[in-house]
């Protein structure tokens, strides 16, 4: 334990001068590292001699009495930390993490996942998550009440010796920075970074995106709803070419199915081609990615029975509307075209023996007929 005392006030520099309060034998091995609670009442040691110990602090004296022993790992105690949640962490060469009450110094659980010593910890979220480094250059994140790993990052290409996290003021002044020069209010919403340093000479900046992917997922949950409601609409208006559309952008195949069924009926029950021609006018517009999604589509339709139809629909759509040239440059179109073929033939030759049968059928009525007369 060392205490500061001030200089005399008129020495120019006021210096401090350093001398030790309280000097104890605390393991029988190395220390690897040291953590004061909040509250400045409680401090951890952990040490090589595979324990991490508890010591009181008294505030007047500057004197330190143990407070307990957390053992539990096979080899040495790398790094202890406090949490807001009258827990401890450790980690170990063992290659785990283990949380421990402060009210009864018992393992309350244990982190696995690391293939190489676990260096250094720190939490993160109020305590709720937790980062790890390792000998590999490996950081992983924590859920501390699931007791699950929610992320791994290839951090350093050596060991990672030190994890801190970085000071409020630094955080909120590079918030600022952020508000100012980000147009994406997303960047807003990270408040926590922290920095490693590894055997490699690197020293790594991180941020917190938890907060930003809760957010991006709520904005895409919620613009599926909204989309999802336009196609409702569009379906209820009847405006069948627009929600195909709209069914390309989203990745609905089933609802894209389901509009060109309806085409294809409208289609056939008239004798007039304008629908035909709307459905070609509509394949020109389509994007090589949206083009490419109704064709992968139809290559699934194409397999069954019941939906070839459609599938033949829209190959003969996408031949007359798209040229040859174009039609070569999608990424996919070998793929596309191996996919189509073999089944176009097996329904050409299906409905060839179709027509066979029509015509026995008819030939058969016919001699029938002449015999009856």
């Amino acid at each position: 334990m060392v205490k500061q005392e001030k200089l005399e006030e008129n020495e120019e520099n006021k210096l401090l001068k350093l001398s030790a309060s309280t000097t104890i034998v605390a393991h029988t091995k190395d220390i690897n590292s040291v953590d004061v609670s909040q509250n400045d009442k409680l401090c951890v040691t952990a040490s090589m001699d595979k324990t991490a110990k508890l010591w009181h602090i008294n505030l007047k004296t500057m004197e330190l009495a143990n407070a307990g022993i957390l053992s539990g790992h096979k080899r040495g105690v790398w790094c202890a930390r406090f949490s807001k949640k009258f827990t401890v962490a450790t980690c170990s060469g063992d290659c785990t993490i283990k949380i421990f009450s402060l009210l009864d110094k018992s393992c309350i659980k244990t982190l696995e996942g690391h293939q190489f010593a676990v260096l250094s910890i720190l939490f993160i979220e109020n305590s709720s998550k937790l980062i790890s480094v390792d000998g590999g250059g490996i950081l992983r994140l924590w859920n501390v009440k699931k007791g699950i790993c929610e992320c791994v990052e290839e951090g350093h290409n050596e060991k990672i010796w030190s994890l801190r996290e970085l000071p409020n003021d630094i955080n909120l002044q590079q918030k600022s920075e952020d508000i100012e020069e980000e147009t994406d209010d997303f960047n807003k919403l990270s408040d926590s970074y922290w920095i490693t340093g590894a055997a490699d000479g690197l020293l790594t900046i991180w941020r917190d995106n938890t907060k930003i992917m809760k957010a991006l997922t709520q904005k895409e949950a919620t613009k599926k709803i909204t989309d999802q409601q336009t196609l409702s609409n569009l379906l209820q208006q009847n405006h069948l070419f627009e929600a195909l559309l709209y069914t390309l952008d989203l990745d609905l195949p089933f609802q894209c199915l389901k509009i060109l069924q309806r085409l294809s009926s409208d289609i056939v029950a008239t004798s007039e081609n304008d629908q035909l021609q709307k459905l070609i006018n509509i394949i020109k517009k389509l994007s090589k990615i949206q083009l490419s999604a109704l064709l992968g589509y139809s290559t699934q339709w194409n397999t069954n029975s019941r939906t070839y139809s459609v599938a033949q629909l829209v190959l003969n759509c996408v031949l007359r509307a798209i040229p040859p040239e174009e039609l070569m440059e999608l990424p996919n179109i070998e793929n596309i075209v191996q996919r189509f073929l073999p089944y176009s033939l097996r329904h050409q030759e299906r409905i060839k023996n179709f027509r066979k049968s029509a015509a026995h059928i008819d030939y058969m009525f016919s001699s029938m007929r002449l015999n009856e007369i």
